[in-house]
């Protein structure tokens, strides 16, 4: 397979030169060129016809999705970003990825390997259409990253970060993600161990799992601690079989 011609659209020699440094470990991507101003970036756009860019939106002064991302024409985006507050918007926008700074190994990996000329198939994933409390969705269970029972509903908490609340009962969502590579953790958690990036102990009885998208963090507690020893998911999970990702204590 020819490499992945790929252009850095970031503002800041700092976050361009991790982006490379990260990149060189890959085997399959090469970087045509670097821009930090939107000018530049058009004009590199124009003469290297890259298949994947990582663009910071702060690149664009107004209008980043619908006027300068549209602009470029790129078949492939990989956001990177400070704060979350594009994410939704990017996902809507139908990027691949949503990277926060500082991005680690783990997490670009992840994000790679969801451009489609590096994408393992995904024979599992399957679209569902949910009725919210807020109206109906159709979207990917391998965009889900963890679901969790409240009261009488319950909250699917997506790879974008965004919260969907609906009345279908978690035992109902482990009956239908069942083959997929979700785990019931206790009663009320449910969670995607492809998404997992790692774990961290907060006290004898609690820990919180990291998710490697959006910043998402789930507390779990002595039961959910008990099924993930059990399950060894930080150790057989596709992400950290693939990245080694470590498991933290206090």
């Amino acid at each position: 397979m020819n490499p992945i011609r790929t252009v850095l659209l970031v503002p800041g020699h700092r976050h361009r030169r991790e982006l490379r440094v990260l990149l060189s470990a890959h085997d399959g991507i090469r970087i045509e060129g670097e821009a930090d101003c939107a000018d530049e970036a058009l004009r590199l756009c124009v003469s290297a016809k890259p298949v994947l860019a990582f663009v910071d939106p702060v690149i664009a002064s107004r209008d980043f999705f619908s006027g300068f991302l549209a602009r470029l024409g790129l078949a492939h985006v990989v956001v990177t970003a400070t704060t979350p507050s594009h994410a939704v918007e990017a996902f809507e926008f139908g990027v691949v990825d949503y990277l926060l700074w500082p991005v680690s190994q783990a997490r670009l990996a992840l994000a790679l390997s969801r451009v489609p000329p590096l994408k393992i198939p995904e024979t599992t994933a399957r679209r569902v259409t949910l009725k919210t409390l807020d109206g109906p969705r159709v979207f990917s269970t391998s965009r889900i990253a963890c679901i969790e029972a409240d009261d009488h509903t319950t909250k699917v908490v997506l790879v974008e970060g965004m919260e969907l609340r609906c009345r279908r009962p978690i035992a109902e969502w482990e009956r239908m993600l069942s083959g997929d590579e979700f785990q019931r953790l206790d009663r009320s958690t449910l969670i995607n161990t492809t998404h997992v990036a790692a774990f961290k102990r907060l006290t004898r009885d609690s820990g919180e799992i990291q998710f490697a998208s959006a910043g998402i963090c789930l507390k779990v507690g002595r039961s959910a601690m008990q099924r993930i020893r059990k399950l060894a998911i930080f150790n057989h999970s596709p992400l950290q079989a693939a990245s080694r990702i470590p498991i933290g204590d206090k």
